[in-house]
């Protein structure tokens, strides 16, 4: 072979070869892009912004105790403090002196009612409950027609054995024989009469006696009971009669003042709302409520309103509220009430200067145990067959003539939680194996594709 067909012959492998590179690198340039990322051990975060408005749960609505002409010596937004005068009312007189005559007539009445039925309960006791007066079974009469029964049997038994004797000789016919064994048979029959008829008054007798005993047994109890509702009764009778007895000394207290009741705080706090009804010296009924008072140590709470698909949120739960540009204020889920597209969610704090109505807001986060294997959501795919199937495209890797082949497969995966950024699964996912997390194009398994760190 001469030197010019080898120069040709290295010329033209050369060119395949260059030929076949850059095709190849044409294509692979021409391949879906994706980007990968891999399984590894951490934890789930999950995270929801909320907002709502601070409330206070527990406060006293201070209620008018008197009708008459109210005076108010507090403003709404007022700080109070214990004994501090409140309101007063000016009531007419005489209607105090009537009122007093009132109770003291239902004072009266009460009294008797004490009376009456302390002598109900000390008559049932003292009374009691007879035991029943049964008198002891008499079988007497029986017992002689049975002894008499058996004595005629026992004669007609020795007569018959004096005609059988005769009979046998031939001295009498069987007519005779067979007339008295009849009268025996008719004995017999009539003494089993006898003794049936003693043992159904034996029976009769106990079940009798039976019966007297539960009876005696339901009217002790049904007595017990009556008593136990007489106690009842005397100690509601003795509770109404102090209530009187209190509001007659209230009341002559307040003839001795010339019918003007005041009314001081029981706690400190503050006066969080006055009603209309107790506003510019109206005349107010009793038991009109007419302003609400927070105690000092009322409890705050943030009410918000969340979405029921947030299931992270648990009683006990500490957590963060912004009020005001204040951060960092510490609050604790107390209540979570549930209804049918959202749930309310109370968060207790403490902090001063903080005004009821205030807005809130509240960033809920929880944080899971340290899984083995996580992976990034955007690599979580659900199936267009069935939506609680979920899987994965993983890349594999064959080496080539000019270099590492990429193609992707399916694979199935279990869902244990899924959080802000990365999915937990299961155990057995390899750990050393590549997902896509995201792609120029779309793909499914076989596609061949590019690797890289970013898609442009």
């Amino acid at each position: 072979m001469s030197i010019t067909t080898i120069k040709t012959i290295i010329i033209f492998i050369v060119t395949v070869v260059v030929f076949i590179f850059i095709s190849g690198a044409v294509h692979r340039h021409n391949l879906p892009e994706v980007v990968v990322d891999n399984a590894m051990g951490g934890t789930i975060s999950h995270r929801h912004r909320a907002s709502g408005n601070v409330r206070v749960m527990s406060y006293d609505d201070i209620i008018a105790n008197e009708d008459g002409i109210i005076t108010l010596h507090v403003s709404e937004g007022d700080r109070v403090y214990e004994g501090q005068l409140l309101y007063s009312i000016t009531v007419d007189v005489r209607s105090l002196e009537d009122r007093i005559r009132a109770l003291e007539h239902n004072r009266d009445t009460q009294n008797v009612q004490i009376m009456r039925i302390n002598n109900d309960i000390q008559h049932r006791r003292n009374t009691g409950v007879r035991p029943p007066a049964r008198a002891p079974l008499n079988l007497f009469e029986h017992d002689i027609e049975i002894e008499n029964m058996s004595t005629r049997i026992r004669v007609a038994e020795e007569e018959r054995d004096r005609l059988q004797s005769l009979y046998d000789v031939g001295a009498i016919p069987r007519a005779n024989l067979d007339g008295v064994l009849r009268e025996i048979n008719t004995l017999h029959d009539q003494l089993s009469v006898v003794t049936e008829r003693r043992q159904n008054a034996i029976d009769r007798y106990e079940d009798d006696r039976a019966r007297d005993v539960e009876t005696y047994a339901q009217a002790r109890a049904d007595n017990t009971r009556a008593i136990a509702d007489l106690n009842l009764q005397l100690q509601s009778s003795h509770l109404v009669l102090e209530s009187i007895e209190n509001e007659i000394y209230r009341l002559n207290d307040q003839l001795f003042a010339n019918g003007v009741y005041e009314h001081h705080a029981m706690i400190s706090g503050e006066v969080i709302r006055i009603f209309d009804a107790a506003r510019g010296g109206r005349r107010v009924m009793q038991n009109t409520v007419l302003m609400s008072i927070r105690p000092d140590d009322a409890v705050l709470y943030a009410v918000l309103n969340v979405s029921n698909n947030v299931d992270f949120i648990e009683l006990g739960q500490n957590v963060n509220l912004d009020i005001r540009n204040r951060r960092n204020i510490s609050g604790i889920v107390d209540n979570i009430r549930f209804y049918h597209s959202y749930f309310e969610v109370y968060v207790s704090f403490e902090s001063d200067d903080i005004q009821i109505g205030e807005r809130v807001e509240i960033i809920f986060e929880r944080v899971s145990p340290l899984y083995p294997r996580t992976l990034p959501n955007s690599a979580i795919r659900e199936a267009w067959w069935d939506d609680n199937v979920y899987y994965v495209y993983v890349v594999e890797r064959e080496r080539g003539f000019f270099g590492y082949i990429y193609s992707v497969r399916g694979q199935f995966v279990t869902i244990h939680e899924e959080g802000i950024s990365r999915t937990a699964v299961q155990d057995a996912f390899p750990g050393d194996a590549d997902v896509v997390i995201a792609g120029s194009q779309t793909i499914s398994t076989g596609t061949r594709v590019r690797v890289v760190s970013r898609l442009r």
